[in-house]
């Protein structure tokens, strides 16, 4: 019976199996060992060859928490006959150390047990100490040494028995599995400062500069009729002359219209030529 349950409990395992190192937090180990058990002389018994399972769940990658359970038949002395034992244990294991990138693993745990023959039956705690080798990224190796101590005092059974397990064990995820995610991040613009000036404002103002100069070499060739023609600086001149309002008002002077008369043959010959055209108010008005 017990030999079906560990086999099929192996199987599941095998199908499902995660990688030893990755032993996070979930990770479910099966485990199926020999064992072979030398029990107190109290008890009237040498020792006993059988075979177990395990199984048990990772609290997180250094702590879990496993169950097991064993049978066999155990030689009696004075030339009784056999006897077939069982042996039912919880326990708490830690891991305190690990060499070889993860592929060797020791134990320490401590827990309580159940053990029971057709005529006998007891409860007690015990202590392990163990290591796990790596065989690959799904199953291990795994000896233990137990100590177990029998605390029926009621039926003088406080003895100690001692136990050696050997076997395999596997280890199968929740589904968590670690990835690396690549992103690619937008360069981040660089901040300008309010006084600083950028390539494009830099290459319009030098395109204003070369249209001004392109402009002042132009007036000097004018081809409007020779009284209007001014000389380079004259129209110069005439480009700068500021067209003023009349104080208070919105209505040009005649000195502003005859400045703007003089300023529309200039800008017949010039078309490519930009023009801008700002205002404001003088200090001197009347207010209201």
């Amino acid at each position: 019976m017990y030999a079906r349950i560990i086999l099929a409990a192996g199987v599941a395992a095998l199908v499902s199996a995660t990688p030893v190192a990755a032993q996070w937090r979930g990770t479910v180990e099966f485990g199926a060992f020999g064992t072979r058990t030398s029990y107190d002389n109290s008890l009237g018994m040498n020792s006993n060859f059988g075979m177990g399972g395990r199984v048990g769940a990772f609290l997180s990658p250094r702590l879990s928490v496993e169950f097991e359970v064993d049978g066999g038949k155990a030689t009696r002395t004075l030339g009784r006959a056999d006897v077939n034992t069982s042996t039912q244990a919880g326990r708490l294991t830690f891991v305190p150390l690990r060499l070889a990138s993860n592929r060797i693993a020791f134990l320490a745990g401590a827990g309580i047990y159940h053990t029971d023959t057709h005529f006998f039956e007891s409860y007690g705690y015990q202590g392990l100490l163990g290591v796990k080798l790596g065989l690959s990224d799904a199953v291990a190796l795994r000896l233990d040494w137990i100590y177990s101590h029998m605390a029926n005092k009621e039926a003088n059974l406080g003895g100690n028995n001692k136990s050696l397990h050997f076997g395999l064990a596997v280890y199968r995820s929740p589904g968590v599995k670690m990835t690396t995610v690549y992103r690619t991040a937008d360069a981040v613009p660089m901040p300008m400062h309010s006084d600083s000036v950028s390539a494009a404002e830099t290459a319009r103002l030098r395109l204003i500069a070369i249209n001004y100069q392109a402009l002042r070499d132009s007036l000097g060739r004018p081809t409007y009729p020779s009284y209007l023609a001014p000389t380079s600086a004259a129209a110069l001149a005439i480009m700068q002359r500021m067209v003023l309002f009349t104080r208070s008002s919105s209505e040009l002077s005649p000195e502003a219209k005859e400045i703007l008369d003089a300023k529309v043959p200039i800008f017949r010959e010039n078309p490519e030529m930009r023009i801008v055209i700002t205002g404001f108010a003088s200090q001197p008005g009347d207010s209201g």
